[in-house]
Formats: structure tokens, C-alpha cells, sequence
């Protein structure tokens, strides 16, 4: 799709035993991205592995890690900015001063939007629920891709990640991806005390 970049807003890696393969999975995918020119924006990176990252994975120089700042990092276009992407700090004195270019904040662990930051950002990019969420917080769009595939059954339907573009005018449309390779269902079966073996085999099937 030759997107700008790739925004990654938490739920990527299972914390608590991310293991070797997923890690070095994304490495690769990071890698790929970077064969293309396209940038990626991190946050909440440190608190997905809980310093269980691979010391030997090195991440490429395409991958920028937000951490919480008021400031942020410019993305550009042809050497001109076009987005300003940051994690907000949990002190909401330290608030973002305004910019010309759309400001995307990244908040993985989300607990609300702050009514104080109205006119200060464009865009929210939230983590911290495996379910894709879009929300209207006064005139701007607070949006949770969820995680890019359900882990277990307590996570089911589809799972994705979220293509969003932003025109001349600073309007947001946002398109699911669907990413799920296996897809959990939570079925009511009938069963009545006549049924046989067969016949269970048979409505599972039709499920």
C-alpha cells in the first residue's frame, strides 16, 4: 500500500513470554519495511517485552522508539514534516505545544483521552485492548487497531490492524486489515439426551 509509516500502539508482543521466534519474526518484518523506506514509530516498546528483548536482535535504524515526551518525533515527506507522532508523559502538566504538522499521539496503555489536550492533537493511536475501537472525543478520533491476531480463546473474532489516511484537510478514514491467521468462536450447541455421537459431529460441522 506504500504507506508513510507504520504505527505500532501496543499489544504486538505478548509480554510475558514474548520467546525468541516472535521477536525475531518482527525483526525481520522491521527489516523488510526498512528495504522500502518506511519508518516505524514504537511505543510502548519496552513495557511489551519487559526487557526480554533478544540483547543479539538489533533493531534497525527505521524502527524509532517513542518514549513518554511532549515533544515528539517529525515524520517527513520529500524533507518536509508532515506528522509530528508522540507518547504523552503521565504528568499532564507537561502538555505538547502546538504544531503545524497533524499530531498523532501513541498511547499504549490508554485509560482515556484528557479533555486539556482539545486543539493539541489530531489523531490518537491507542493500545492496551485486543479489539479494534474507533471513538469520537469531541472533533478528534481516538482509534485502537487491537492486536493483530487473537492469542487465545477469550479474545474472539476477527483481529486486525488499521490503514488510516489523512487528507490535505486533516480528515481521518480508517480501513481494518484483516491480519488473523487462526480465528476464535464461541458456539452454543443443543444437544438433546437422544443425540448421537454422529449427529454431534454433524452440528459441529454445520458451525
Amino acid at each position: 500500500h506504500a504507506v508513510d509509516c507504520v504505527v505500532l500502539s501496543g499489544g504486538l508482543l505478548d509480554s510475558c513470554l514474548p520467546g525468541l521466534r516472535g521477536p525475531s519474526f518482527l525483526t525481520g518484518q522491521f527489516r523488510r519495511l526498512a528495504r522500502h523506506g518506511i519508518d516505524i514509530y514504537w511505543s510502548g516498546a519496552s513495557l511489551e517485552t519487559r526487557g526480554r528483548w533478544p540483547a543479539a536482535l538489533e533493531l534497525p535504524t527505521n524502527v524509532h522508539r517513542l518514549r513518554p515526551d511532549a515533544t515528539g518525533i517529525l515524520h517527513g515527506r520529500n524533507g518536509q514534516p508532515v506528522a509530528r507522532l508522540l507518547t504523552l508523559p503521565t504528568e499532564t502538566e507537561q502538555l505538547p505545544c502546538a504544531s503545524e504538522a497533524f499530531t498523532i499521539a501513541v498511547q499504549p496503555h490508554c485509560c482515556g483521552v484528557p479533555d486539556l489536550l482539545a486543539g493539541l492533537v489530531d489523531f490518537w493511536a491507542l493500545g492496551g485492548q485486543a479489539h479494534c475501537e474507533t471513538l469520537q472525543v469531541g472533533e478528534v478520533i481516538a482509534h485502537f487497531p487491537g492486536s493483530p491476531q487473537g492469542r487465545g480463546p477469550h479474545e474472539v473474532g476477527r483481529h486486525s490492524c488499521s490503514m488510516v489516511k489523512v487528507d490535505e484537510w486533516g480528515t481521518v478514514c480508517i480501513e481494518p486489515r484483516f491480519t488473523d491467521v487462526v480465528r476464535w468462536h464461541q458456539l452454543r450447541l443443543t444437544i438433546d439426551e437422544a443425540a448421537t455421537w454422529p449427529n454431534l459431529e454433524l452440528q459441529l460441522a454445520e458451525q
